[in-house]
């Protein structure tokens, strides 16, 4: 079934009924050439540009050397954004910098061993990108309650100071740029404050002038309230519902009955729109009121 949202401008009837069980419908769009849609499909046929942000901590430290990186090779201009971003979300952070020093020989002959042992070879040199994740760290510059600054590592900031700047910088760089950001679990670690902000970037134009789109999931059901205004679209919206068997199907909220001013957030919560966990605790009964029962 396809149905088309309000701000679809095109010939969506006619590419609808041209649609098959065995077409694509950007593909038939595109051969349609469908004002909206053909040049969706000629971006994703030609490799539009998507950077993905993940939630694993392996991805976290990925993405915080990609920018480290970018704070080396462009000082002047990532070292700026990463100071803004920090005041942005009010971390109490007064700058960022990226401190390198100069890996001990011991780890060296180690790096050297492991790269010998995995090639066959005895590598004189270790790549470039090989080192960096151990010479370089990030360095963070607070202020005292008497105004006095003093330095502390990444490992002393809080999780959601460290999620904000890996979600954000790449968030930056799409919106530099222009092209897609995928993020899985955009909440994790983030206050609803600053979800609410990562949004908002995208969706001011202002910021956004390349027309960069964020594609996320999240938990967090405070981005479909109203306060202090409402921030995404009925098109902009779609709710993952999973049925007996595990599968999942995703509803958007366009599918369902809204009127200006209802607080979704709200209708949610209590139901109207499915995609909610059915949580019971009755299987903990047993176990609480039984301490001494066989583990």
């Amino acid at each position: 079934m396809v149905r088309a949202g309000s701000s679809l401008k095109g010939p969506t009837a006619e590419v609808r009924r041209l649609v098959t069980p065995g077409d694509l419908l950007l593909a038939v769009a595109a051969r349609y050439r469908h004002d909206a849609l053909q040049p969706i499909a000629r971006g994703l046929r030609t490799g539009a540009s998507t950077s993905v942000v993940g939630r694993s901590d392996d991805d976290q430290q990925v993405r915080l050397q990609w920018l480290m990186s970018r704070m080396i090779e462009d000082p002047q201009r990532w070292n700026g954004i990463v100071d803004v971003l920090a005041h942005v979300a009010d971390l109490g952070v007064a700058s960022v910098r990226v401190e390198e020093k100069q890996v001990p020989q011991k780890i060296l002959e180690r790096m050297r061993a492991v790269l010998a042992a995995g090639s066959g070879d005895d590598p004189a040199e270790i790549p470039a990108d090989a080192i960096a994740p151990v010479a370089r760290s990030l360095v963070f510059t607070h202020s005292g309650p008497a105004g006095e600054s003093f330095e502390l590592p990444l490992g002393s900031q809080s999780d959601g100071t460290v999620a904000w700047l890996a979600a954000a910088a790449p968030a930056v760089d799409v919106l530099r740029r222009g092209g897609l950001l995928v993020v899985d679990e955009l909440d994790a670690s983030l206050h609803p404050a600053l979800s609410s902000a990562l949004v908002t970037m995208f969706k001011d134009r202002d910021v956004n002038p390349r027309g960069a789109q964020l594609l996320f999931s999240s938990h967090d059901t405070a981005l479909l309230g109203n306060a202090p205004s409402r921030l995404l679209g009925r098109d902009e919206v779609w709710f993952c519902e999973k049925d007996d068997a595990g599968a999942s199907e995703l509803v958007p909220l366009s599918a369902y009955a809204t009127r200006r001013g209802d607080n979704e957030q709200k209708r949610y919560l209590t139901g109207r729109f499915g995609a909610l966990p059915r949580v019971d605790l009755s299987g903990l009964l047993g176990i609480v009121s039984d301490p001494d029962g066989a583990e």
